[in-house]
């Protein structure tokens, strides 16, 4: 079975984004499989924007890729942030108490 899989968790800085990238990280990493992550965050000020990228696949990685299979996020901005990153199999998790997403185009 051939796995490819690029996961991005979106948050903001002090919420946990990067525990959860780091877990998945590590968790495909002790299972065999080849990991390659990719961070963006601001200059140490809690409550901003950051991300978290996880690639896996079960054969080597070079790059992220150019479509995110799965995001995960704890605030609505990372969905409109990440839109043009969206293929028509993107699956997107979220906490929809805050707000429901209707319409993503």
């Amino acid at each position: 079975m051939n796995l490819d899989l690029f996961i991005t968790i979106g948050g903001r800085a002090g919420d946990g984004s990067f525990l959860v990238g780091d877990i998945l990280a590590k968790i495909f990493r002790f299972i065999g499989y080849d990991v390659l992550t990719y961070r963006d965050f601001p200059s140490n000020i809690r409550g901003l924007p950051t991300y978290y990228s996880v690639r896996v696949s079960n054969k080597p990685i070079y790059a992220v890729k150019d479509f995110i299979d799965y995001l995960v996020t704890f605030e609505l901005e990372a969905i409109e942030y990440f839109k043009k990153a969206y293929s028509e199999n993107t699956v997107i998790i979220y906490d929809n108490s805050i707000r429901e997403v209707k319409d993503l185009n």
